[in-house]
């Protein structure tokens, strides 16, 4: 029997690694880092190739106005050379992957080899975290439950979202496939739900509010079961608010009450505010990167907002940049031919709404060292700005 590997099969073990980074074993034994800097070096490898085979050199000046967005404050602010460095090219993995699209999403059959990368990445991390004994669950310091499904990785919130993006790729096959498996979509929403991560939930009940206007669109089934979830979604949706507002929940303040404490203290200092402020949090004080933070703004608040983490490693200037790259997916979204229907354009810019979203409760958008980070950067630069996503003949 003759296996056939195409030349893209590196890029999708260069995912199948960025899920594996995250693993909770393989971070204690101090192999991520390694795992993960072998997976973007595959990943800019086909990117910048790519490119320069087919000499469409507008992505490299949206990558360059992009970059100097992020790093201009960090060239200004008083920082040494090493974390200067470091930074730097952290920004330009992160902005050559959110901004330069590969070529890879051209058909829905490069989707479900992405989808295939992911699960075999889950399923290894999963088994990786039970055979060395760091288990698969977190616990959860608030919730309806006392501990949340990880798969292993090193969050219940990572693995959470990762579902989600899995639920959406689905339902964006479904509509090239004759086979209608419903079965699928849910095994998605159960570990959702398994993970017991509230803001994962959240956006769950976000997906299927803005995909209601289609489900009466769908068959009778597809219709009844969405019909379900939107409201089951609703109802959650109120259970949650009426934890975290009414009840005043702990984790959720802390969150609000960081940026609240960064904003009221660097109100007065424009330099800091336009420019970001990674020397406080990146100073050689003995402690962490968060509590190097929390110790000058407040103990009362956190860090893990990825606007406000933007705002210190790259102050307004930063957050510019990200919005370009948002407005450069929206605007090419718009501009999407040859898609299946319009059902398929609603859950691109779902998955859109979903990851900057995400972003009001975790630290996702302006971090690729977790997993989700770079799937939703890597599937959005590519279907939205890359080649058009074509139909299977």
């Amino acid at each position: 029997m003759k296996i056939k590997v195409g030349k893209e099969s590196l890029f999708y073990i260069a995912i199948f690694l960025i899920v594996l980074c995250n693993n909770k074993f393989l971070c204690a034994c101090g192999l991520d880092s390694i795992v993960e800097y072998l997976a973007f070096f595959i990943i800019l490898f086909y990117t910048f190739v790519y490119r320069l085979k087919t000499k469409k050199f507008i992505y490299f000046l949206q990558l360059a106005i992009v970059l100097f967005m992020f790093c201009i404050g960090i060239f200004m602010q008083n920082l040494s050379v090493g974390i200067k460095k470091n930074l730097i090219f952290s920004m330009i993995i992160l902005a050559s992957i959110a901004v330069v699209p590969n070529g890879i999403l051209r058909r829905p059959e490069d989707l479900r080899k992405l989808k295939t990368s992911i699960i075999c990445g889950i399923v290894v991390s999963t088994l990786l975290a039970i055979l060395s004994r760091y288990g698969v669950f977190t616990v959860a310091v608030e919730g309806m439950f006392a501990y949340g499904f990880d798969a292993g990785l090193l969050h219940k919130n990572y693995f959470a979202y990762i579902c989600i993006s899995l639920f959406l790729f689905e339902l964006i096959l479904r509509n090239y496939s004759n086979k209608k498996q419903n079965w699928k979509s849910l095994i998605w929403i159960l570990l959702i739900l398994v993970a017991n991560s509230r803001s994962a939930w959240i956006m769950l009940a976000i997906v299927f509010w803005i995909l209601q206007n289609n489900a009466f669109k769908q068959s009778k089934t597809t219709r009844s079961i969405m019909i379900f979830f939107n409201i089951a979604a609703i109802v959650l949706v109120l259970i949650l608010l009426y934890q975290d507002i009414a009840l005043s929940s702990e984790s959720f303040a802390y969150r609000l009450r960081g940026v609240e404490n960064y904003i009221n203290y660097y109100k007065g200092d424009v330099f800091h505010l336009v420019f970001g402020n990674a020397e406080m949090a990146f100073r050689n004080s003995g402690q962490s990167y968060v509590d190097n933070i929390r110790s000058v703004v407040g103990w009362n608040g956190t860090v893990e907002i990825a606007y406000l983490n933007i705002l210190i490693k790259n102050g307004l200037i930063g957050i510019v940049g990200y919005l370009l790259i948002f407005l450069i997916y929206i605007k090419k979204i718009v501009t999407l031919q040859n898609l299946q229907n319009s059902k398929v354009k609603t859950l691109i810019y779902t998955f859109l709404t979903v990851f900057i979203l995400s972003g009001l409760f975790e630290a996702f958008v302006g971090n690729i060292n977790l997993s989700y980070s770079v799937i939703s950067y890597l599937f959005l630069c590519n279907i939205a700005t890359g080649d058009r996503f074509k139909n299977e003949q």
